[in-house]
């Protein structure tokens, strides 16, 4: 069941989720394992840097109730297999998205959710924002691999107008190329940059 007019269901919202974030590195983890889990129909995963734990609601009601629920779960899931020193330990992400639409009167209540960084990171989206698989996707995106961003072909095109933009605002055009360029391979911008202006100087001496 949906409502107002949302076009995922619980169902769809939580396969979109799964295959996005399993594309992206992510791998499926059971936590019914755990001594500190409750049952409840939440999707755990992780990769090499971060836990997650995915939560989809049927209501906005539903999900303004439950969310600290879930929220304990993956804490002490977390805390059950990760040393304070461990990067994971300090990298967990609680995903709260529902097909349904969030009451305008709600909505800063909804916020604050997000905002809440107290023990998890939180990302929240509500049926109004999610129209399309693209929109998971955008949810998701802090999650997922820099490269990923790749697959639409809108960034390497902005990238692509940058430089011109830049030398508008005194900007070194060439040194702009090269720094793109270094960001696209993903090497370092700061010794590209700086190769670039040694070779400037040895032409000049």
């Amino acid at each position: 069941m949906t409502t107002g007019g949302a076009l995922f269901t619980v169902t769809t919202l939580v396969a979109a989720a799964n295959e996005i974030l399993e594309f992206g590195g992510f791998s499926p983890v059971n936590p019914s394992a755990s001594n500190t889990w409750s049952a409840t129909s939440t999707r755990v995963y992780e990769d090499a840097y971060s836990i997650v734990c995915v939560a989809v609601y049927e209501t906005w009601a539903d999900l303004s109730s439950r969310w600290t629920e879930d929220q304990s779960n993956l804490v002490g899931l977390i805390s059950e297999h990760f040393g304070r020193n461990d990067a994971k330990a300090w990298d967990g992400y609680l995903v709260l998205l529902t097909p349904s639409v969030v009451p305008t009167h709600e909505r800063l209540r909804a916020i604050s959710i997000q905002r809440n960084t107290l023990h998890l990171r939180k990302l929240f989206a509500g049926g109004d924002e999610l129209r399309s698989i693209k929109d998971v996707r955008r949810v998701l995106l802090p999650l997922l691999p820099l490269e990923d961003d790749y697959e639409d072909e809108e960034l390497p095109n902005v990238l692509g107008t940058l430089p011109t933009i830049l030398s508008k605002h005194g900007v070194d055009k060439e040194a702009a190329h090269v720094a793109i360029a270094a960001f696209r391979e993903q090497r370092s911008i700061i010794a590209d940059v700086h190769d670039l202006m040694t070779k400037r100087k040895g032409s000049l001496s």
